[in-house]
């Protein structure tokens, strides 16, 4: 394996078959294994075993009494009839990786914890897919030594998960896009509502507090999606059920399976009325709806669902299936087949206005001084997208602002990013998730930026530069607006 632990849990390892799963996979594939082989146990290595393994191949040899070999025999007339076969090899896989976003992915996340994925959004090719810490797969296909196999079991940290598709978060701000499409989708909500933002909503006996202390003032929905505003989206969900929010969540692919070609991928979930009622027993309660409405409480999705969705966002409605292998060729280099696109759904938004201002917003987000991303938007990339910040315990009144950097690492908030460019003419989706890393614009939001970067100098050079133009126009536009008073400081979800 080349580049060692890069993309290991995609690539995945081999190892020797074990005497547990012999029988199991000897009718399951039904080939005449045996202890000894060595079969793909993760990842790519394990989907696409039947196509990379070939066929053993055996010779007959006399042997003296220490196993020396003396001489072949299948030309012995006492033999006659036995004859040796050679091994048939493997075929060979093209993936849709792109090795330079790959390392661009790898280096992002350097001394981090956490994953990112990038899709083409026009196909479902999966471009780039990290998870960090990982493993050194040569270390499986050598023969693994117990020191070794025991560093990873007992790491807590999880090296051998994939956090692209084996864990699932609360997503935090980035669900407010999906909240702010529901509301403008049902008429509870257009490009003039406006809400007051003072810091917090009182809803029943319970204060629900803005990300930002001293609240927002009037904000309507590009604002909000922009600054990232908890009162907003709560006012949004007051006029709607769960089960509205979580329809459209659903249409957008979040809380199931993306049905990727590889192995133990979990589903998420988009809680309802009827999952709480049968799976604790409870009656929904409407405070619980403003806390799903802002990516928290029991809502979890996993960064391949969120790369997926806004995905969707970019390209007017249209889910493809995530997919890894893009060729299958013989040994001597013949195409045997070739997997296309496969689009799972197209689905039209009533009100042409819902995405035009969700991404206005989203544009914002990173090339808008108020933006919460502002620092991130990169150079030449023309990105959109939204941070978030996904609590890993629920804060106290008397901790709602305490700085996450002085908590315990373990209780630290994760950090979310999602976005998609570039936005004149969306290409990719890219969403990384940093555990602990307490906010999506200061440690997820360079992950996604470094990978967008990567494919946009290599695929989109002439857009490249033609955007440089664009970011230096956007920029002195508003040092412009800044020193004029047009505008405020820069501002920073925390």
């Amino acid at each position: 394996y080349k580049d060692k632990d890069v993309g290991a849990h995609l690539l995945g390892y081999i190892s020797e078959i074990s005497q547990v799963q012999l029988p199991k996979l000897r009718r399951r594939d039904g080939m005449d294994y045996r202890l000894g082989d060595f079969i793909g146990q993760f990842g790519i290595e394990e989907q696409m075993d039947k196509y990379l393994r070939g066929a053993n191949g055996h010779e007959f040899v006399e042997v003296d009494a220490r196993g020396r070999r003396k001489r072949y025999i299948n030309t012995d007339n006492l033999f006659k009839g036995i004859e040796d076969q050679k091994p048939d090899p493997g075929m060979n896989i093209k993936l849709t990786i792109d090795r330079d976003m790959q390392l661009a992915g790898y280096a992002a996340l350097e001394g981090r914890v956490g994953s990112v994925i990038s899709i083409d959004i026009d196909t479902g090719e999966v471009l780039a897919m990290v998870s960090r810490p990982a493993f050194d797969p040569s270390q499986f296909s050598r023969g693994l030594t117990p020191e070794y196999w025991r560093s990873l079991v007992t790491d807590k940290l999880n090296p051998l998960r994939d956090r692209n598709i084996q864990e699932h978060y609360s997503p935090g701000s980035t669900f407010k896009t999906i909240t702010g499409i529901a509301a403008f989708e049902e008429g509870e909500i257009d490009e003039r509502t406006e809400v007051f933002c003072s810091g917090n909503l009182r809803f029943g006996r319970k204060v629900y507090h803005c990300w930002k202390k001293g609240g927002h003032g009037a904000t309507a929905i590009t604002k909000a999606v922009r600054e990232s505003c908890n009162v907003y989206f709560q006012r949004a969900a007051m006029r709607m059920d769960i089960d509205t929010i979580a329809k459209y969540a659903n249409i957008f692919g979040m809380g199931k399976r993306t049905g990727i070609s590889l192995p133990r991928e979990v589903s998420g979930l988009i809680p309802t009325k009827a999952w709480k009622k049968k799976r604790l027993g409870q009656e929904w309660q409407p405070g619980e709806t403003l806390s799903c409405a802002i990516g928290q409480s029991y809502v979890l999705t996993s960064s391949i669902q969120l790369a997926q969705a806004y995905g969707a966002i970019a390209n007017g409605g249209k889910i493809y299936r995530p997919y890894v292998v893009k060729d299958i060729y013989s040994p001597k280099g013949e195409l045997l087949k070739t997997f296309t696109p496969e689009m799972l759904s197209d689905f039209k938004l009533k009100n042409p206005k819902t995405l035009q201002y969700i991404r206005e917003g989203l544009f914002q987000v990173l090339n808008n001084p108020k933006g919460t991303a502002f620092a991130r938007r990169g150079k030449g990339i023309l990105m959109a997208g939204k941070s978030g910040t996904s609590q890993v315990v629920r804060a106290s009144a008397d901790k709602v602002y305490q700085k996450c950097d002085s908590m315990e690492y373990e209780y630290r908030h994760h950090g979310v990013f999602v976005g998609f460019a570039p936005y004149n003419n969306p290409k990719i989706a890219t969403a990384a998730i940093v555990e602990h890393g307490c906010s999506g614009s200061g440690a997820a939001a360079p992950v996604v930026e470094a990978v967008t970067t990567a494919y946009m100098k290599k695929y989109q050079p002439k857009m490249y530069l033609e955007n440089l133009d664009k970011d230096k126009e956007i920029h002195e536009s508003w040092i412009k607006a800044l020193k004029s008073g047009a505008a405020a400081a820069p501002v920073v979800e925390d």
